[in-house]
């Protein structure tokens, strides 16, 4: 807020966005100087103050149902190499969805989900109809000295922006996994080396 005198006052206002399954009754708590940076001796017991009571009625969101179907990747690469990952994500309604939505792409070190790197999210902002889906490609890239075998896993909506029927199905992991192996390295010898036999101390040669 900067600097204010004796007796003055501000206001201000904010819009805040409540969790869509929250309902009952509720109050709203307004600190200030939150982080103490005041000093204002034994005057800090006021620094709070309640709302009258909210009243919160719940308004069931309408009936969607998000489901990763299916993500496929390359059988083989190479470290450092490119690689296309496609995955298809289907409401299966029976409302339509006009919210945003996150899919996320993930590498599984032999399929193991809790140790996976993410690899990009990828908003949707279009809406999508009940019984329809989508699919999307994206280019990645493995980095350098990655080895081994790995899975791919896409999860959709992983914010949680869209109630759904089921959140269950929101993630699919591809059937086949990836094996990712190190490609040729350059190797410099030296194969000869050509002196005189004799030299001068000194000299040049």
């Amino acid at each position: 807020v900067g600097a204010i005198g004796v007796g003055d006052m501000y206001t201000r206002q904010v819009d805040v966005t409540l969790p869509s399954n929250t309902f009952g009754t509720y109050f709203i708590f307004v600190t200030t100087d939150s982080s103490g940076d005041v000093y204002e001796f034994i005057f800090d017991a006021n620094n709070t103050s309640r709302s009258a009571a909210v009243t919160v009625n719940f308004v069931p969101p309408p009936p969607v149902d998000l489901e990763a179907l299916a993500v496929s990747g390359p059988a083989t690469a190479t470290d450092g190499g490119g690689f296309d990952v496609a995955w298809t994500v289907r409401n299966n309604g029976p409302q339509p969805i006009n919210g945003e939505w996150t899919d996320v792409v993930l590498l599984a070190p032999n399929g193991d989900v809790s140790r996976a790197t993410e690899l990009g999210r990828f908003t949707n902002t279009q809406g999508l109809g009940a019984g329809i889906s989508y699919s999307r490609t994206e280019r990645f890239q493995f980095a350098l000295h990655t080895q081994g075998l790995f899975q791919l896993f896409v999860r959709t909506d992983v914010t949680g922006r869209i109630p759904e029927t089921n959140e269950a199905n929101n993630e699919m992991g591809a059937l086949g996994g990836i094996t990712v192996t190190l490609q040729p390295r350059a190797d410099l010898q030296v194969t000869s080396l050509v002196i005189p036999a004799t030299v001068t101390a000194g000299g040049v040669i």
